[in-house]
């Protein structure tokens, strides 16, 4: 009798054929992803470009680079006191260095929709700084497009519910130390050491290290630390009556190592990502560079180390290899 031919797979042959789709699986899966982690990195460092660009566009047009913040100022010389932030008692808002450019990056129509310019930040234009714009957003921080109540960015923790700003994952250097400090402490070791304060006024010539030694803008991750603090917002601020407070949104400084394990407010006057092992930087003088997280960098006053020389404009020492 003529066995029956057999058609099919086994139990066997069928548990094999899964486990060798398993494995090149679990093989190719992380090649994807690093694939699309290159594409999201390539992504931000083109916005950084971008804003590199806008930047020196600024300077051509105004021979300055834009200041880190402007707020108008009563007779006195005091930044006015807002009355129609709501929920925002005895604040100071003002317009950032990333709004204040904004017609440099083909967007002239939020500018002026926004009020830019024509005196202090206008709480009534809400829909104007809610706008989300993409080359501000680094495409591998997954937080919110907005910097919502549930961050403890100064921004959120001073306006209420449906006040929020659109976020910004890019930040004006400030200093090389110390936080967010401004050209009205008259002690001179305080002078802000970066390119960007409240009133600042930085043009080419300030820049004595050389522009391919010195940071102009870096990223900053959306709830980097403890605090759920947020990466920041384009706008600009709304507690700049506090000289240590008011540029945690829009500035940053080397007070923490970059993607650093310090905790709580410190966290978020410095520099970080979501990106592996640093952060991306564009410099003056346009280019962008991936600083690591492992760069020499010594938190103190003193200006000792490779990164605190690349936040330094005007240190005078050389910067070897970064």
């Amino acid at each position: 009798m003529r066995a029956r031919k057999r058609c099919g797979f086994t139990l066997i042959e069928l548990l094999v054929v899964i486990a060798i789709i398993a494995i090149l699986v679990a093989l190719l899966l992380p090649a994807v992803q690093q694939a699309r982690e290159a594409a999201r990195r390539s992504s931000c460092k083109n916005n950084l470009k971008q804003i590199g660009l806008a930047l020196h566009n600024y300077h051509d047009t105004h021979q300055v680079f834009p200041p880190g913040l402007v707020q108008p100022t009563n007779s006195l010389g005091s930044p006015n006191q807002a009355t129609a932030a709501p929920s925002c008692a005895g604040c100071n808002p003002g317009w950032g260095w990333a709004a204040l450019i904004l017609p440099f990056m083909e967007q002239g129509a939020l500018y002026d929709a926004a009020g830019i310019g024509t005196g202090s930040l206008p709480f009534d234009h809400q829909s104007a700084y809610r706008t989300v714009i993409a080359a501000y957003m680094c495409p591998s921080d997954v937080g919110a497009s907005v910097d919502d109540s549930g961050t403890a960015s100064m921004w959120a923790r001073q306006t209420a519910a449906g006040w929020e700003a659109a976020k910004s994952n890019y930040m004006g250097n400030n200093d090389h130390y110390f936080t967010n400090r401004d050209s009205s402490d008259t002690n001179p070791s305080h002078a802000p050491t970066g390119i960007f304060w409240r009133h600042s006024k930085v043009s080419m010539r300030d820049i004595t290290d050389g522009t391919s030694n010195t940071i102009l803008a870096g990223e900053r991750r959306y709830q980097a630390s403890g605090v759920n603090a947020s990466a920041g917002v384009w706008a600009g601020s709304v507690d700049s009556d506090h000289e240590n407070d008011f540029a945690y949104d829009i500035l940053g400084t080397g007070w923490a190592h970059i993607n650093g394990n310090i905790t709580g407010w410190d966290f978020v006057k410095g520099f970080s990502s979501t990106h592996k092992g640093g952060a991306q930087f564009v410099l003056v003088d346009g280019s962008v560079r991936f600083l690591s997280e492992n760069v020499d960098h010594n938190r103190d006053q003193t200006t000792n180390s490779t990164y605190e020389y690349l936040l330094n404009r005007a240190d005078g020492q050389v910067v070897g290899e970064f």
